[in-house]
């Protein structure tokens, strides 16, 4: 064989919800580490961010209604550090503004 994946095995890690707010990577603990290694070593590594993703800076700063749950986009960085490399957004906590017309 020259590639390991013509053995035919994939290995995926299966996270639940991600409420990325602080940095990820200054935690040391060894349970979280094995976490951190199980994900890096899977073959594809999956979360549900649950937050959008946007500035501070960004979308409707005055919004009285709603969960605004975002992850600023630095962090996104510290999700790939965990070994995540797919995500699905929740698009339940966007909110969209419509004009009349």
């Amino acid at each position: 064989m020259i590639y390991d994946s013509q053995s035919g095995d994939f290995t995926l890690a299966l996270t639940g919800d991600a409420m990325v707010s602080r940095r990820l990577t200054p935690f040391t603990e060894k349970g979280y580490l094995a976490i951190r290694d199980t994900l890096r070593g899977a073959d594809a590594a999956f979360t549900n961010l649950e937050a959008t993703v946007r500035a501070a800076d960004e979308g409707i700063h005055d919004m009285s209604v709603g969960t605004m749950m975002t992850t600023p986009p630095h962090l996104l960085e510290d999700l790939k550090w965990m070994g995540v490399n797919m995500v699905s957004t929740a698009n339940n906590h966007a909110i969209f503004v419509m004009a009349a017309m």
